[in-house]
């Protein structure tokens, strides 16, 4: 349960937080967002976006992530939460290879293999549709 504290936190959160040195827009990577509830608190009024970035080796996973933000303003009032849902979706086309004999004995059958198809983010391919198109 995530019960408000008056100058923190959620309760069970924690707080990345840039100090105030580093006027830097905060900065998080996809293995910092794998953890639900963690804080990114900006160091000043400047930083008003939250810079995600992606370890190519341990990437989010696909599905739905909720983020929120509250603001606060210089006599302490907070926002009501603002929520956004996105959708981390696979969007890169897989490749299809296709083999097969350039040549075939007229009356003789042959064989058209898709085996080298591949889908470079490790994703399985699920449908080979093979159409004459000449």
């Amino acid at each position: 349960m995530n019960v408000p504290t008056r100058n923190g936190p959620r309760v069970g959160e924690r707080r990345a937080r840039k100090t105030k040195k580093n006027k830097s827009m905060p900065k998080i990577t996809s293995v910092e967002l794998q953890a639900v509830n963690t804080v990114f608190e900006s160091a000043d009024a400047n930083d008003k976006q939250l810079i995600v970035t992606i370890d190519a080796n341990q990437p989010l996973p696909l599905g739905a992530y909720v983020f929120e933000l509250v603001v606060e303003d210089d006599a302490n009032n907070k926002s009501a939460p603002a929520t956004l849902r996105l959708q981390v979706v696979d969007t890169t086309a897989p490749n299809a290879v296709i083999r097969g004999d350039d040549r075939v004995p007229f009356r003789k059958g042959f064989i058209l293999s898709g085996e080298g198809s591949f889908d470079p983010d490790n994703g399985k391919i699920t449908k080979y549709r093979w159409t004459r198109i000449q």
